[in-house]
């Protein structure tokens, strides 16, 4: 069960990790998303990016400990604003599948630990 708790953890670090780093990379001006929160609502348009919240959240949904759900569904809505946002910036737009890509990576690693299947 230690192992578990520390995968979800580790799920946790990586994702801020990746809000983190997608936020450092948009324009300090960004306008506003479209104001759609939930991370199974518009796609965001980046193959990525959308296969990377889709598997995550079904994981998060269907394994995640009760007491780490909410925390882990309120991570990857913020992880899904930030992409919507980057997406619809032409400038960061480019990059965003390899930033997307490597976050589905990493945490497909973290998901098969926690019996979640790809």
């Amino acid at each position: 069960m230690a192992h578990r708790h520390s995968s979800w953890t580790l799920l946790l670090s990586v994702g801020s990790i990746v809000l983190v780093l997608a936020c450092r990379s948009a324009d300090s001006g960004s306008g506003s998303t479209s104001g759609k929160s939930d991370t199974e609502g518009a796609p965001i348009g980046i193959g990525q990016c959308d296969d990377y919240l889709k598997k995550v959240g079904r994981c998060i949904a269907e394994h995640a400990p009760t007491n780490k759900r909410e925390a882990l569904k309120k991570n990857l809505t913020q992880q899904h604003a930030s992409w919507a946002a980057l997406a619809a910036n032409p400038g960061t737009r480019s990059s965003l599948g390899q930033s997307c890509g490597f976050a589905l990576k990493s945490a497909k690693a973290t998901m098969q630990a926690l019996s979640c299947e790809w």
